[in-house]
């Protein structure tokens, strides 16, 4: 017969019989995260009375024991928890799926086709164009897709504006909810088609704001070959910087410290597309971005810049959530 009664704040357990399952109790109880000193084992007579007792006050033990299991095991977990490698929140992306650079001489009002290609859901799409233009006022330029999205231009330079150099340089953007094979068109309405040139890049970009995708942006002219302006000041903490740049010298195969995509067109543009390696934080700082012309002879560039929004919840400074057994709990 096993009798128990609380002694102090732990638990007395009556055993009639003898050590060996005293022993094993003991053994028992410790693995419950018991302290010996709440632990009081002694043998006693049988009682008629004892049954019921024994009974009400092993159930009240054991309670409390099951109170002390689960609070050592939370300790133990969340220890663990602590060696366990930290989860980072997605930043901006330019996703594997982004067709490669358009190219080419279409007349007025014929469209310039990418590659087709199949971007994830809810991606944002950036194409970045550069166009010839020496006819002294502005060319018109449109952006459109095979599956109907609606496209808005950010921003662009050209011949027209205040201190610009030949040659046009703009930056468009939708978002595309679903994924699905498409293709975008880039289309001249007005300057001299069919023998100027015109290029574009598209970029599929994941991990941005799909409410409010563009932030700050930018727009200059210079006739320095290698040039590091300020594109624009950031926004929102975690952003991600993109430009474009048209030299209407076509100088060569230009370049850049950041990450480029670059073409010469020879007789007609030089001309890349880039942006930032990383995001960009604090907000409020001043983003700058490479265009380096070929060779060291003035160039004619005309540039625009773009800042990504990053998705809402990555909007504040960079936090890393650690990955643990409580994914309730977080800190």
């Amino acid at each position: 017969m096993l009798s128990a009664r609380v002694h102090r704040s732990g638990i007395g357990l009556a055993l009639k019989y003898g050590r060996e399952i005293k022993d094993k109790i003991r053994r028992l109880v410790n693995c419950f995260c018991l302290p010996p000193e709440q632990l009081i084992l002694y043998t006693a007579p049988p009682d008629s009375n004892m049954i019921l007792t024994i009974a009400h006050v092993f159930r009240i033990g054991m309670m409390t024991t099951r109170m002390g299991v689960r609070r050592s095991l939370v300790f133990l977990l969340t220890i663990g928890s602590l060696f366990l490698p930290t989860i980072a929140q997605a930043a901006i992306a330019i996703d594997a799926s982004s067709p490669a650079r358009a190219t080419g001489t279409p007349p007025n009002a014929n469209a310039l086709v990418s590659a087709s290609f199949t971007p994830p859901n809810s991606s944002l799409l950036l194409v970045m164009v550069s166009a010839d233009n020496s006819q002294g006022s502005n060319i018109t330029i449109s952006v459109s897709d095979s599956t109907g999205l609606t496209w808005t231009n950010i921003v662009e330079r050209d011949k027209g504006d205040a201190g610009a150099e030949d040659g046009h340089a703009s930056a468009w953007y939708a978002l595309q909810p679903t994924s699905q094979s498409m293709t975008v068109s880039v289309t001249r309405t007005a300057g001299l088609g069919g023998t100027e040139r015109i290029s574009f890049k598209v970029y599929v970009i994941t991990g941005h704001d799909t409410s409010d995708p563009i932030g700050a942006s930018g727009e200059n002219s210079s006739t320095t070959n290698n040039i590091t302006p300020t594109i624009y000041t950031s926004t929102v903490n975690n952003s991600r910087g993109f430009g474009c740049a048209t030299d209407w010298n076509a100088l060569g195969l230009p370049s850049s410290t950041d990450t480029e995509d670059a073409e010469h067109d020879a007789l007609q543009i030089s001309l890349l597309s880039a942006h930032k390696a990383a995001d960009t934080s604090p907000s409020g700082t001043a983003v700058t971005m490479n265009f380096d012309g070929f060779g060291t002879s003035a160039a004619a560039w005309n540039w625009v810049g773009v800042e990504v929004n990053p998705a809402a919840g990555a909007a504040s400074p960079p936090v890393k959530r650690r990955r643990h057994f409580f994914w309730f709990i977080d800190w």
